[in-house]
């Protein structure tokens, strides 16, 4: 079981990371996640906290891989529908998005898909403070999320100062970020990973 041992930042990528990218590029969870996130896992499976949008699929790809998963739902009815379909050893949990309040541990990986721009600025902030407990010591949360800068009346903004500043309260660091454009005529996607890490 994982100890909650310090994980450095990798250089080159190890076997076992190669052949997570190569599972990667054979699955239906592709779109779901960034690479740059690889370089961010341990070298062995360990446990992570998987939230947002996908956490089905990102979890049940984890979970196959020996993972110890936990993934969260505000709806009851979600779980009943994706429990069936998923990996039995995913860890569900019934719980605010936000709060997290039946969530407990010490993760080695926290990944958040898209769902900061479903927050508020408060609540983005109060989730970062969450999930800095629930971290280890030498581990990370990624962000991943996506605006469309021709206008997205429905997306919430993201201060990535505002949560810079507020990360130092909370022992967490940025330690990596990267934006890439996506332009499907209508819609411009920029979308953004932000990486924290526990100090």
């Amino acid at each position: 079981m994982y100890s909650g041992s310090s994980i450095g930042l990798m250089e080159r990528e190890t076997p076992s990371q190669i052949a997570l990218a190569e599972g990667l590029a054979n699955s239906t969870t592709q779109k779901h996640i960034n690479n740059t996130w690889l370089k961010y896992l341990p070298e062995s499976p360990a446990m992570a906290l998987i939230l947002g949008k996908a956490n089905d699929e990102i979890a049940d790809w984890l979970a196959k891989k020996g993972w110890l998963v936990t993934t969260v739902e505000q709806e009851a009815q979600q779980i009943r529908k994706k429990r069936p379909v998923c990996h039995p050893s995913i860890n569900w949990r019934h719980d605010n998005l936000v709060e997290l309040a039946k969530v407990e541990g010490s993760y080695s990986t926290i990944l958040v898909n898209e769902l900061l721009t479903e927050l508020n600025n408060f609540d983005q902030v109060a989730l970062l403070e969450r999930l800095s407990s629930l971290v280890a010591t030498g581990t990370y949360i990624v962000f991943t999320f996506c605006s469309n800068l021709r206008n997205d009346p429905s997306s919430y903004p993201v201060r990535e100062s505002l949560l810079n500043d507020q990360a130092l309260a909370y022992s967490l660091q940025i330690v990596d970020r990267n934006t890439s454009l996506e332009d499907k005529g209508l819609q411009l996607l920029e979308w953004r990973t932000l990486v924290f890490k526990k100090l």
